[in-house]
């Protein structure tokens, strides 16, 4: 079962227009943590997470989803 947080992630701020490091500013992360994030290194904790999710809109289950019939 892959995550696909980070795929997720970076197609959100495309669509918003919103760079790395605006999102970093906007949540107080670091760069490096967001980098992170969008590169697939580690996923943010419970509380970034929902900060995310309310600057891009969406919700965590949609940050969070995967391919159920495909086990991906």
């Amino acid at each position: 079962m892959e995550n696909k947080f980070a795929e997720n992630l970076i197609e959100c701020l495309r669509i918003n227009g919103i760079k790395q490091n605006e999102l970093a500013i906007n949540i107080g992360a670091s760069r490096q943590a967001v980098h992170g994030w969008c590169s697939g290194a580690h996923e943010p904790s419970y509380n970034m997470l929902i900060k995310i999710c309310k600057v891009l809109d969406e919700t965590p289950t949609s940050m969070l989803e995967y391919d159920i019939l495909s086990g991906d």
